[in-house]
């Protein structure tokens, strides 16, 4: 089964960018990833992704891209936050990252 997630970045104007990825998004596998990433790598990961067809997992520093191309409007998250996924991340221009669940309720990541 899927742990579907929506992973993103704060826009300098405080909008926010983020692409569906379909398989591991739990906080466990995708909380210190992010931590490790620099906000320049998540934005250029998911613009990358956006281009591609969407993100099927965050695996290192790079999102893994579907083979088949889907419309950029069915993958592309512009508001946060948002409950379309299980989980959703944020990476912010200050380097810190922000989860939260279904439910818009915030995930503490400090324990990752």
């Amino acid at each position: 089964m899927a742990t579907r997630s929506t992973i993103g970045y704060e826009t300098p104007d405080g909008g926010y960018i983020g692409v569906h990825c379909h398989w591991d998004g739990y906080p466990d596998n995708i909380a210190p990833q992010l931590k490790r990433m620099s906000w320049e790598d998540v934005s250029f990961q998911v613009d990358r992704a956006l281009l591609q067809g969407g993100g099927r997992s965050l695996d290192g520093c790079e999102i893994h891209t579907w083979n088949e191309t889907i419309p950029t409007e069915q993958l592309l998250t512009t508001k946060w936050p948002t409950c379309s996924e299980d989980y959703a991340y944020r990476k912010r221009l200050d380097g810190s990252v922000e989860c939260v669940n279904y439910m818009n309720t915030p995930i503490s990541l400090k324990n990752y």
